[in-house]
């Protein structure tokens, strides 16, 4: 929400914000927008002025405690566009726990957002009329591209894109402590993954190739490039990046069903 504010999509006075821990409320008080703990009503404020989103964003082991503090509000509220990121928590499991009248919209948005470099699965129940669907995609628009999803794809998604900021940071930290391993002190070795990860990223997307192109025009026959590369072949390293990717959807769907329960 912050970001609609930063890009004028929203003005500060229009977003409530509910949150348990008082300096994650702080934050978003500092840029205007009106606090409140949970279990306090702000459905009942938002309903005052004319809402029209809900959005929620917690961790989906935590719905339960959200239906308990404004569930039954929003039962009684009229139709309101309700957006979750809630990881591997259905729509039905939304329209279970608030109510079918409302629209309901599941999204998932990665890291980079915050730097408008983002990328951000959307997926529309059915009966999510254009105009209703228009001020969700205006917001995330304004953190990056949007990937407008079939429903079952949001958890696949979210295993490559949601956690993949997650899966490179990693590869920088590896990088970090070879570099250390082979000589180099603390600074120049963050120096040096920091950069080749930035600098290689920023070549591919200037670049036309793809990314298998690219690292075949580094890697010489015979070369250290190869022998590297040959290491990681032998360790199966694209193998443990896809089963990666696979464990995390799988969690992503258990803990949807955590939240039904």
């Amino acid at each position: 929400m912050l970001g609609g504010v930063r890009s004028g999509i929203l003005s500060a006075s229009e977003v409530g914000v509910s949150d348990p821990t008082e300096s994650r409320r702080s934050l978003f008080a500092e840029h205007g927008v009106v606090t409140f703990e949970p279990g306090s009503d702000i459905v009942t404020w938002a309903n005052a002025g004319g809402l029209a989103q809900v959005m929620l964003a917690v961790k989906p082991q935590m719905l339960g405690r959200v239906v308990e503090d404004v569930g039954s509000l929003m039962r009684s509220a009229p139709r309101l566009v309700v957006v979750s990121i809630l990881a591997g928590t259905p729509i039905s499991s939304l329209a279970s726990s608030f109510g079918a009248g409302h629209a309901y919209v599941r999204l998932m948005p990665n890291t980079p957002a915050q730097v408008s470099r983002g990328l951000t699965a959307m997926s529309f129940a059915p009966d999510v009329a254009p105009e209703e669907a228009d001020l969700t995609r205006r917001l995330f628009a304004a953190l990056g591209d949007i990937f407008e999803l079939d429903e079952p794809m949001i958890d696949a998604f979210t295993s490559v894109a949601g956690s993949g900021p997650a899966y490179v940071f990693y590869l920088v930290e590896a990088l970090t402590r070879a570099a250390l391993d082979v000589g180099f002190d603390a600074m120049s070795a963050r120096r040096l993954a920091e950069g080749t990860v930035i600098g290689s990223t920023s070549l591919l997307e200037a670049s036309d190739e793809d990314a298998p192109t690219l690292r075949a025009r580094v890697t010489s026959k015979g070369g250290t490039t190869a022998a590297a590369i040959e290491t990681f072949d032998r360790g199966d390293v694209m193998g443990v990046i896809g089963r990666a990717v696979v464990a995390a959807r799988d969690r992503g769907r258990e803990l949807g069903r955590l939240s039904d329960g």
